[in-house]
């Protein structure tokens, strides 16, 4: 089999549609736990009815020929825009994800939170991961960076065509992205004080060195010193979608400049961010730093990637969802976090252009929507609760030799628990679930909470209950678990095909299946989880909560530890992210290692 980067997309096959009433048995085990008798039975009649009618069958049909007018899935399209782009929200917090790493070895940890001056350590940081992404591209470009396989064969690689190169733009009722595949643009854009600047990193066929990116971003900073007068754009991209669309529009309608500095922005490679703010020696504030930077500055938010490096050379990357998963980007960071510059063959600098600063021309309606930006991002940061969980009294290795079961399921059965003991009700939990072995797959909803692991909740709170019981009932849930991302990553989950059916009903349809409170119940996300792959680069990541009455999560399950990045809403009186992580860490992880070693002691 080639190796060569996009060598297997020809040979993937598509994303399959399920045989719908697979589907509804799926969806009927998967609310049972949230449901009454009462309910469960009148669900159960609106999916019999959904069947005997001819109802599913019909949409069944409509959506099989919806897939043959697709040239890749009968998914991707409908998904960027229902999921990402028609979505109206802020990206910031509730979009965006984060990506935070580890520090340099040489990196001083006695800073302290605050504001400071720009830093040889942060500017050769920066230009160092700069220079680390563009390999990867360059290895992207040429095709050298290999398939990704799993047992099962090759994974879809289209993701890493909108790494580099992709914005998103907004435009009122639904958004698009700019960029294709492979980015011709040579340029990235730094943003120092809220003033944007583009640089070329290539320059006569050659990249430039980590060196000579380091020479430029100082000469950022130096303009940037000398003249911080160019109004702070940025924040509008932390703005509701249709006020920034409505804001976007003016501005280029407003002036020719306008339109030339929102093209650099949006062609350019990658964004970097330069701050004049030490983020001090906590994970959480590092965290914060790299997912809104405490007040939305000096950013722009619709950047497939922005790598952010503070005054202490702390760093991290932040980037908007829809053209990539952070699974894909996180491999990209990895690689620049660790990449060590072994020749140097960088074009002299009397060849590369010059840095060219990118300028605005505003009016009273600008300044104000950037008045009403700043105060939006303000009041989003403000309710965004985020906190990083750094477990390391053990890992994956004891999960997988001492207990025989899934360091995901595990995990999964740890969070289920913690919010169980925190709210008393059994949360609906979204895990993200790859599709990547099909043509253009993205993922699907591993819909967590079962009936097997209701059961072992209400098993491992039952005092009077034996270890060894307790460890079958954890054991019997962990199977559950797997077994259903088993499917969902084979393509038959539940959501996304009751989402094509939904699609293809026409206008004034209506199906008592999908107006049924438990359909919505089941998949309002209490806890919207993702799994992350273990890398000593790579120390937390995260997002935002889908529902404000939620829990974002994303999670890295490494040999000896876990980390755990969690978000919920400041303001919502129901959940508390300190006690969500203090319960997890202080009692559910360590309860769960002392019930496994119990029960092996007792079998002995």
């Amino acid at each position: 089999m080639s190796t060569a980067t996009f060598s297997q997309q020809g040979n993937l096959p598509r994303l399959p549609i399920p045989p719908v009433e697979e589907t509804l048995d799926r969806y009927l085990k998967s609310v049972r736990p949230f449901a009454t008798e009462s309910e469960f039975a009148a669900t159960s009649s609106a999916a019999k009815t959904f069947v005997s009618s001819g109802a599913a069958a019909e949409l069944q049909r409509r959506l099989i020929e919806h897939e043959k007018t697709q040239p890749g899935s009968w998914l991707s399209n409908w998904w960027l825009a229902l999921a990402y782009h028609s979505w109206r929200e802020s990206v910031l917090v509730n979009s965006n994800w984060y990506i935070i790493f580890r520090d340099e070895d040489s990196l001083a940890t006695t800073s302290t939170k605050g504001p400071a001056a720009f830093t040889h350590v942060q500017v050769k940081r920066a230009a160092k991961l700069v220079a680390g992404c563009l390999d990867y591209k360059d290895r992207i470009d040429s095709e050298v960076l290999p398939v990704e396989t799993t047992k099962a064969g090759p994974l879809c690689m289209n993701q890493y065509r909108n790494v580099f190169g992709v914005t998103r733009v907004p435009k009122k009722d639904c958004d698009y992205n700019f960029g294709s595949h492979p980015c011709h643009f040579k340029h990235i854009v730094v943003s120092v004080r809220n003033q944007f600047y583009a640089i070329d990193v290539y320059a006569g066929g050659k990249r430039l060195s980590a060196d000579a990116i380091e020479k430029q971003l100082w000469k950022i900073i130096e303009l940037a010193k000398q003249d911080s007068s160019q109004a702070p754009i940025g924040f509008l991209t932390a703005e509701h979608r249709d006020t920034w669309a409505a804001a976007h529009e003016h501005l280029e309608k407003l002036d020719p400049t306008n339109k030339k500095s929102f093209a650099i922005i949006e062609s350019a490679i990658l964004n970097v961010a330069l701050d004049e703010f030490n983020v001090g020696p906590l994970t959480d504030d590092l965290a914060k730093y790299v997912f809104h930077n405490f007040t939305g500055a000096n950013r722009w938010f619709d950047k497939s990637i922005t790598i952010c490096v503070s005054a202490d050379g702390r760093a991290g990357a932040n980037g908007e969802h829809s053209p990539l998963d952070a699974l894909v980007c996180a491999y990209l960071m990895n690689h620049a976090v660790q990449f060590q510059e072994t020749k140097k063959s960088t074009p002299e600098m009397d060849s590369v252009p010059a840095v060219k600063s990118l300028t605005w021309v505003v009016d009273a309606s600008v300044k104000e929507y950037i008045e009403k930006a700043k105060l939006y991002a303000k009041n989003l940061i403000a309710d965004s609760d985020v906190k990083v969980v750094n477990f390391s009294k053990y890992g994956a290795d004891f999960i997988k030799k001492q207990v025989g079961v899934s360091p995901d399921a595990y995990m999964q059965m740890a969070l289920q628990l913690t919010f169980f003991r925190l709210h008393k009700h059994y949360p609906a939990v979204y895990e993200t679930a790859s599709t990547r072995k099909y043509l253009y797959g993205r993922t699907e909803t591993g819909r967590s909470m079962s009936i097997d692991s209701a059961n072992f909740i209400q098993a491992f709170n039952n005092s009077s209950l034996e270890p060894a019981k307790k460890i079958d009932a954890f054991k019997t849930a962990c199977k559950s678990h797997v077994d259903y991302l088993t499917k969902a990553g084979n393509g038959f989950g539940v959501d996304r095909h009751l989402l094509g059916l939904r699609m293809v009903m026409k206008p004034g349809e209506s199906h008592e299946i999908f107006k049924d409170p438990l359909f919505a119940r089941s998949s309002h996300w209490d806890l919207s989880t993702s799994g992350l792959f273990s890398s000593k680069n790579v120390v937390g990541t995260g997002f935002g909560t889908v529902y404000p009455d939620g829990y974002g999560m994303n999670y890295a399950l490494h040999s000896g530890a876990f980390t755990i990045g969690v978000e919920s809403k400041a303001s919502n009186k129901k959940t508390d992210t300190k006690k969500f992580c203090d319960t997890l860490e202080q009692s559910n992880l360590v309860e769960l290692h002392e019930l496994a070693l119990a029960a092996k002691s007792a079998k002995l």
